[in-house]
């Protein structure tokens, strides 16, 4: 299978390749500037091709179209709250103009798109559990901006004859995570014995890596995932202060906590159904959250150097 994925060389990204690499032709398309950091040596995989090229500029149509992709896995975004809160337009030249450029891609390839949504297009829940079927209401330019690229895909598919399937994650954490958000905690706890923690009572629901790459695979091995959409995350959902106090009593030395208003954008409250995504692909998580942090915590102390 062919498989052309936008935004590869990024942190979900590179565990991607190297699960779907083993029995699949990949195409990774990145920004010159991701290019440049890797590592020598890094990737050297004959199924792989690296190719420069940013979702917002027009000749990613041309480039999809030479490749001919069976399926193309929409990972490539401007992430992160206070970074869109504070570069409100290009998170929508990146986030909304780049997933049209790849829409319009997929229409002339009629390959089937992935496209990794966010919880944040919710907004602020009060359920006990949040399912598919519950209204877009995002309050936050990030959440705007996916909220915007899944009514555009949904709508150029139905134009153009092509499928999807749009993947609302919740806060992914694990190996090789970079030190955005949720992984940031791990990175400070190790190197710099102290977390910082913005508020601290937002209940958020965690993902391992493992797991979220588990959902794609199963995404791409199953037609009854086509043109439909799905909660990705696990039952693992706890207040931020229970995570760092995870955290800090997995870990022999001691780490200070520093606490700071909550950030002004963030939802307090999210949990989700998972029925869907479970009765249709058989998706349940298997990383234990407390197994899921020694991991995460023995990688970022081992691998330092990999960090930006």
């Amino acid at each position: 299978m062919k498989i052309l994925m936008t935004g590869g060389l990024g942190n979900i990204g590179k565990h991607l390749i190297d699960r779907l690499s083993v029995k699949n032709d990949l195409v990774t398309l990145s920004s010159n500037s991701s290019i440049k950091k890797l590592p020598n040596n890094s990737f050297r995989i004959p199924s792989l091709v690296i190719q420069e090229c940013n979702v917002e500029q027009s000749k990613i149509k041309k480039i999809i179209k030479k490749y001919k992709p069976d399926i193309v896995i929409h990972l490539a975004a401007l992430s992160g709250l206070q970074r869109c809160e504070k570069n409100p337009d290009k998170a929508f030249q990146i986030n909304v103009l780049g997933t049209f450029n790849v829409c319009k891609s997929c229409a002339e390839s009629k390959s089937h798109l992935i496209f990794l949504s966010s919880r944040e297009i919710y907004g602020e829940t009060k359920n006990s559990k949040t399912s598919e079927k519950t209204s877009s209401n995002p309050n936050n330019v990030y959440g705007l901006t996916k909220s915007v690229a899944e009514n555009i895909i949904q709508t150029m598919a139905k134009i153009y004859d092509f499928n999807y399937t749009i993947l609302r994650i919740t806060n992914v954490y694990g190996s090789n995570m970079g030190r955005s958000g949720i992984n940031n905690i791990f990175w400070s706890a190790i190197h710099k014995k102290q977390i910082k923690i913005n508020g601290g009572k937002q209940l958020v629901n965690l993902i391992h890596i493992d797991d979220l790459i588990d959902a794609i695979i199963l995404v791409i091995n199953n037609n009854k995932s086509n043109n439909k959409i799905y909660n990705v995350g696990s039952n693992d959902t706890l207040q931020i202060n229970e995570l760092v106090n995870l955290v800090v009593s997995t870990l022999p030395n001691n780490v200070k906590i520093n606490y700071s208003s909550r950030i002004e954008c963030e939802n307090l409250v999210f949990r989700p159904d998972l029925t869907k995504i479970q009765a249709d692909l058989n998706y349940f998580p298997k990383t234990d959250l407390k197994n899921g942090i020694k991991k995460t915590l023995h990688w970022y102390k081992n691998n330092a150097f990999k960090i930006n």
